[in-house]
């Protein structure tokens, strides 16, 4: 599933933060957060079981829609305990199943005021490899 900030973000400046574990929205800064839950994103890495994987949740940076993801969560496997995960590269065994689960939550921050009537979307990288 998507990770997702709710239907509605104030206008203004600051940022909202999305909890991984529970998708709580709270305002870190500001007050744009408009609700009191999002959508943590859920999303699963297939590999090979028993190996070794490389995953790196990268930020979506303002690329000119005054938007900044900051994305955190967890990462595990059938084999291996919940690891945190945030901007750094983890390094994860598959388990048995070769299935990597990562939960993402995470901070948006608003640079710029956004526009009342549209719909922002936008977009981060998981990075993943097998070793």
């Amino acid at each position: 599933s998507n990770t997702s900030f709710g239907a509605k973000i104030l206008p203004g400046f600051g940022a909202c933060d999305l909890a991984y574990d529970t998708s709580v929205l709270s305002n870190a800064s500001g007050n744009i957060c408009s609700g009191t839950t999002g959508s943590r994103g859920h999303y699963k890495v297939f590999a090979a079981a028993n190996t070794t994987v490389r995953i790196v949740l990268n930020a979506h940076n303002n690329s000119g829609d005054g938007l900044i993801f900051n994305p955190v969560g967890v990462v595990f496997s059938d084999s291996t305990a919940p690891i945190a995960i945030d901007g750094n590269t983890i390094w994860i065994d598959s388990g048995t199943s070769g299935i990597v689960e990562i939960y993402v939550g995470g901070t948006l921050t608003l640079v710029s005021k956004p526009s009342v009537s549209k719909t922002y979307n936008f977009t981060f990288e998981i990075d993943y490899s097998e070793t």
